[in-house]
């Protein structure tokens, strides 16, 4: 697995993990679990741009194989 898309994943499980762990810091940190909601978020759709690039790089390479 290439190392960006482990770091990303890593990234997501991390934050789902700070989540669950830390409920009581919304209390101190309003907006503390939104916060960390939308990181989610954004990790999870550069994760999902990275795998689409890296699909159509790898179905490209396929193609050009093909015509060779």
């Amino acid at each position: 697995m290439h190392s960006t898309t482990t770091t990303l994943e890593t990234l997501y499980r991390n934050i789902g993990e700070m989540m669950t762990r830390d409920r009581n810091l919304e209390i101190d940190f309003p907006g503390y679990r939104q916060g960390l909601e939308t990181a989610r978020l954004y990790v999870l759709d550069e994760l999902a741009r990275y795998s689409a690039f890296s699909m159509a790089r790898k179905d490209s390479a396929e193609k050009k194989a093909r015509a060779a």
